[in-house]
């Protein structure tokens, strides 16, 4: 039974990865759409595919930077009721 357990996880794994990559190489291929054309258009007609090239590069690497390589803490404090007050305070001084 374990062993069933173990090949429906890396089916499911399977799955969720291609999903990913589907994601990433869709909206990755807009971006070097994009780029490329822009290439294309300014420069030379032969540079539409390295800067689709590029545009996937840059895509992906800030997907992984922004949003599954994320090292910072969030913040996690609230404001209190008073620090609001005294800010609201503050403006209404400052605006006399």
């Amino acid at each position: 039974m374990k062993k069933l357990e173990n090949i429906f996880e890396l089916i499911l794994g399977l799955i969720v990865f291609s999903i990913i990559m589907v994601f990433l190489l869709l909206f990755g291929g807009v971006l070097g759409v994009i780029i490329g054309a822009i290439l294309q258009a300014t420069l030379a007609p032969w540079l539409f595919w390295p800067g689709f090239i590029l545009g996937e590069i840059i895509f992906i690497v800030s997907f992984w930077h922004n949003f599954l390589y994320s090292t910072e803490t969030p913040n996690t404090r609230t404001d209190s009721s008073f620090a609001a007050y005294r800010r609201i305070k503050l403006i209404r001084n400052l605006t006399k």
